[in-house]
């Protein structure tokens, strides 16, 4: 089966991480964010970072009722700062993403999640972050951290 809303959802995750910025009351400000890189690029130009590629996973489909599929979407959200950033701002980066995808806002209260970002029938439920992978490069570069996301929603049949 094929998602024809798959790069919509993609798409919706752009758009929401695309407003990290310092500009919109955030304490990073992303200068990049891409779509399925297809390997972990250990030299990015430092004109790029910070940066966010949001990477598409498996999907798994089921039927729910006499029209609708239930899809579980995994998705990798890897944020990469330059080599020798701290800790500490590593976390402040994750912890921006993760207020971004469920709030839209880093100092809001409100819980609005990725399903705004989508219109119509087709609407995420709020992410659930699986785990974080710190360091994946394991080498002396730059600093690569890994979100793992689930994504569950359910669509007509008709839109596969």
């Amino acid at each position: 089966m094929t998602d024809t809303n798959g790069t919509r959802v993609i798409d919706a995750l752009v758009a929401r991480l695309s407003k990290i910025t310092t500009a919109n009351g955030y304490p990073v400000n992303v200068k990049t964010v891409e779509i399925n890189r297809s390997q972990i690029t250990m030299n990015i130009d430092s004109l790029k970072l910070p940066m966010i590629e949001v990477i598409d996973g498996e999907e798994e489909y089921q039927h729910e009722t006499s029209g609708h599929v239930q899809v579980r979407q995994i998705m990798i959200i890897r944020f990469i700062m330059p080599a020798g950033t701290d800790d500490k701002t590593m976390e402040l980066f994750k912890s921006s993403i993760v207020r971004c995808l469920y709030a839209d806002s880093f100092n809001s209260g409100h819980n609005s999640g990725v399903g705004l970002a989508l219109s119509g029938r087709n609407t995420i439920n709020f992410p659930r972050m699986l785990q974080c992978s710190k360091d994946v490069n394991l080498v002396d570069a730059n600093r690569i951290w890994e979100l793992i996301l689930e994504l569950n929603r359910s669509a007509p049949t008709w839109e596969f």
